[in-house]
C-alpha cells in the first residue's frame, strides 16, 4: 500500500468500502501489530466480528488451517 504500517488508519479505510460484515482474526500475542487495534476496530465498525487466536503468529495466520476455516465459515454464512 506504500504506506508506513505506523501511519495508516485502517477505521478511515473501512469507512470508504462498502460490506455486509468484516471479519478480524488476530493473534492475541501478535508481536507486529497490538491486539488492542483489533478491539478498536470492532468497537468502531458495525457489522464486525473478532476472532482471537494465540500464539499463531502475525504472518503464519495466514497458513493456520483454523484461520482458514473460520474466514471461509464468515466468507460462506455471508452470502
Amino acid at each position: 500500500m506504500n504506506e508506513n504500517l505506523s501511519d495508516m488508519n485502517i477505521v478511515d479505510r473501512l469507512k470508504t468500502c462498502n460490506f455486509e460484515g468484516i471479519l478480524v482474526i488476530h493473534d492475541k500475542y501478535d508481536k507486529v501489530i497490538p491486539y488492542k487495534n483489533a478491539e478498536d476496530i470492532c468497537k468502531l465498525v458495525n457489522n464486525s466480528v473478532l476472532k482471537t487466536f494465540e500464539k499463531i503468529g502475525h504472518y503464519r495466520m495466514l497458513w493456520n488451517d483454523d484461520v482458514i476455516k473460520e474466514t471461509v465459515d464468515f466468507i460462506t454464512t455471508k452470502k
